[in-house]
């Protein structure tokens, strides 16, 4: 038995180029069913993405506040996304459908540019291009998605610099001035 949580209040971001007539978006918001932050939702004229919902899940209904956001939001051309190599998953179209365009489908949460970083089931991906070239936006229903390239080669850890703690090391692991309690210290502070 599944009970349907009735949304007192929805906030919707409006994309640009679609009209987004009142009645229309609300027969959207309506037929979609269980809504939550960042589904873009499309129909004739309608193209937005949920900015908000109160409670968090919920379904749309006759009751429940709608409320439009002042900024519409532009929406890219095309836009260039790929893979992490150590998170990289069969193959280039299994991570368009199974994650790129699924991501863009239930989780935009504001504009973006290049340089953004998502993940989506535990695979991690980087934008490297938009267009209009260096602007902010979102993937719409129109936007050409390109995912193929080679796999981005993640830094974790580029450098790492050790400061001592000769003032701030507990006597315990320090059994004399120019020793230290090696096993103590993996013990305590590497599990």
């Amino acid at each position: 038995l599944v009970t349907m949580v009735a949304l007192r209040r929805v906030v919707v971001h409006r994309l640009r180029g679609s009209k987004n007539p009142e009645p229309e978006l609300r027969e959207v918001l309506r037929d979609t069913g269980t809504l939550h932050a960042g589904l873009r939702l499309d129909g004739p004229d309608v193209e937005v993405i949920v900015g908000d919902c109160d409670p968090a899940v919920g379904d749309y209904c006759s009751r429940t506040e709608l409320i439009q956001a002042d900024a519409v939001l532009k929406v890219f051309d095309k836009v260039h996304v790929l893979p992490y190599k150590d998170t990289f998953a069969y193959n280039y179209d299994y991570m368009y459908h199974e994650h790129i365009v699924p991501y863009f489908h239930t989780c935009q949460a504001g504009e973006f540019t290049e340089g953004f970083d998502f993940s989506h089931k535990g695979v991690r991906f980087t934008v490297v291009g938009v267009m209009p070239d260096k602007t902010y936006g979102v993937v719409g229903m129109n936007t050409e998605i390109f995912y193929e390239g080679q796999a981005v080669e993640r830094k974790v850890l580029e450098k790492l610099h050790l400061l001592p703690m000769e003032d701030g090391l507990p006597e315990k692991y320090r059994p004399s001035k120019l020793s230290l309690d090696d096993e103590a210290l993996l013990h305590d502070y590497i599990k």
